[in-house]
């Protein structure tokens, strides 16, 4: 019976191993470009040291070394993978290879390198795939090598808003309607204005031109990662109407003529209100303004304009009309004889100025006989010591001026002549002596 084994895997004299196993392995390496042969030697012995050899001839081929590497292991979603086959002698020992790339898809490429989108298509999950290359030479001999790569999920950017045109400044409050995991928003409303990182922003949209403008609002929506998506959505901005005037007055005493000279832009038609009442449809009206009170009244001018899109706009101003009194009064007798009793003739005079009492107008009467006062009575009686001119019908001119107390430029006047004839001569005829 055989009592020891003696393996010499070269043949080169030296026992490299004993086993007595019926299958155990060795490895032959060749990291050389060509097959190699080398010779196996096994020797038995007994126990009576007997033994006797067997040679066996090996041809050992070239090692294959399949390796490869990928640019970014973490991708986002969609971005392509770059991989690059970097096995060792690539085309002399190992000139065929096989990749696989987890996903049920596969490739047979020898080029150094390859492009390949692995797909997410969850919004806030990793998806993981294991790419392997095997690489195989002409021998048939193979080697495997494998990466795990992991992409992260592109997050899906969208938002709403209620309206998608109007009118100028144009507020719209927008709903975000984002899907991912812990977001951050950047919010490009196209105008200008600063980015905005609110979940749910509100803005205001203006348009100061002649035209429609259309804002190109962009949504971008980013991982932790850096997987970006972004949505862009239109909305339309109508030009703005902006409207203002004068006028040739903004004060003054009743009555009065107002030129109001308007200046709108963007408008289609325009309306005057005085207090919330229409007045004129004309761009440059005129108003003529009464106050027949005692007070100031002020109006509330408004001036709105519209466009053809039905977009307004009013600005609103004051006018403040004085009161201007309306004088009258009546003499009573308005014609009378000079009394020579008492050489003294009385009128009374009733004024009849509007709102006479309320305090609001000073007077001044000028009697014509050369007197004058600032008499409010209602009623009063006047005494004349003298006739009136008797070149001029015996009349008297009497005039009544009152005027507003705050507003003296405010005033009326009125003149009515009364009459006091001269007494008649009397002839006194004595006799004769």
């Amino acid at each position: 019976a055989i009592s020891q084994y003696m393996w010499d895997f070269n043949n080169d004299g030296v026992t490299d191993a004993t086993s007595s196993s019926p299958v155990f392995n060795h490895s032959y390496l060749n990291t050389t470009l060509s097959p190699q042969n080398t010779t196996l030697k096994l020797t038995v012995e007994n126990a009576q040291g007997c033994d006797t050899s067997w040679i066996q001839s090996l041809v050992v081929y070239p090692e294959v070394q399949s390796q490869f590497e990928i640019d970014d292991t973490e991708p986002c979603y969609p971005i392509p993978t770059q991989l690059h086959n970097i096995s060792s002698f690539k085309g002399t020992v190992a000139t065929k290879f096989f990749w696989d790339f987890g996903d049920g898809s596969v490739s047979v490429s020898d080029d150094d390198y390859l492009e390949y989108l692995f797909h997410n298509f969850d919004n806030s999950n990793d998806q993981q795939y294991t790419v392997k290359l095997v690489a195989e030479s002409d021998y048939e001999c193979r080697d495997t090598s494998s990466q795990v790569i992991t992409i992260h999920p592109k997050p899906y950017s969208d938002f709403t808003f209620p309206v998608t045109v109007d009118c100028p400044p144009f507020p719209v409050s927008f709903s975000n309607a984002s899907r991912g995991v812990d977001l951050v928003y950047e919010w490009d409303f196209d105008d200008t204005s600063p980015v905005t990182a609110e979940t749910n922003p509100t803005h205001i949209f203006d348009n100061v031109g002649y035209d429609i403008t259309e804002y190109k609002i962009e949504l971008i929506s980013t991982t932790t990662f850096g997987c970006k998506d972004t949505i862009i959505k239109p909305i339309l901005i109508y030009p703005r109407v902006d409207v203002d005037f004068g006028a040739s007055a903004w004060e003054g005493c009743s009555p009065i003529i107002i030129d109001f000279d308007g200046a709108p832009l963007n408008q289609n038609q325009v309306t005057w209100y005085i207090d919330d009442a229409a007045f004129s449809t004309l761009e440059d009206p005129s108003y003529r303004f009464v106050n027949n009170t005692s007070e100031n009244i002020t109006y509330d001018i408004k001036f709105k304009g519209t466009s053809l899109y039905n977009c307004t706009d009013d600005t609103i101003k004051q006018v403040t009309i004085f009161p201007t009194p309306m004088v009258e009064f009546i003499p009573d007798p308005v014609l009378q004889d000079f009394n020579t009793d008492t050489d003294i003739s009385q009128v009374e005079f009733t004024n009849y100025t509007q709102h006479q009492g309320s305090g609001t107008w000073d007077y001044l009467w000028s009697y014509g006989d050369g007197s004058t006062d600032a008499n409010d009575q209602e009623t009063f009686v006047k005494e004349y010591t003298i006739w009136g001119d008797i070149n001029n019908k015996n009349k008297i001119p009497v005039t009544l001026t009152a005027w507003n107390i705050t507003n003296p430029e405010c005033r009326d006047s009125v003149q009515h002549d009364i009459i006091i004839n001269p007494p008649i001569p009397e002839i006194d005829i004595a006799e004769d002596v």
